[in-house]
């Protein structure tokens, strides 16, 4: 896929490879390509990595939406609240006038801009989102 669409990947799997470290053996091959700076709200990070991608993005869809093409692509996002390196949480709410709850978290909330579903769209991509509380 790198020599394809020309972007070196920041991780792939080998569909039934087996690694001595590894927890889970990888249902199928991936590609993937992570945003930077992941303390940062979900939807700047999608933006960021999208930024990175739209320079690709014919080849991409090229490969991905191509005839009898088994590819697919996904923008898989995964968020962890409470996350001990995370965003300490805070419950100062003057600047939205909302009343901020204790075990609310500041994070909630994000949105795709059109900008973002066109991008998806025309590299036949679905979206997939975990979202886990790691509770003590």
């Amino acid at each position: 896929m790198a020599t394809r669409i020309g972007l070196v990947p920041d991780k792939t799997t080998i569909r039934g490879s087996k690694r001595a470290d590894a927890i889970i053996v990888p249902a199928e091959h991936s590609w993937c390509i992570y945003a930077a700076e992941q303390a940062r709200p979900v939807d700047e990070q999608i933006s960021a990595l999208l930024a990175r991608l739209r320079p690709y993005q014919e080849a991409i869809a090229a490969l991905v939406g191509g005839e009898g093409s088994a590819s697919r692509g996904q923008l898989h996002v995964v968020r962890h609240f409470n996350d001990p390196e995370g965003e300490v949480e805070s419950l100062d709410s003057r600047a939205s006038g909302l009343e901020k709850l204790p075990g609310q978290h500041q994070l909630l909330g994000w949105h795709l801009s059109h900008d973002v579903m066109a991008f998806l769209m025309s590299v036949a991509a679905e979206l997939d989102v975990d979202e886990y509380d790691l509770q003590p």
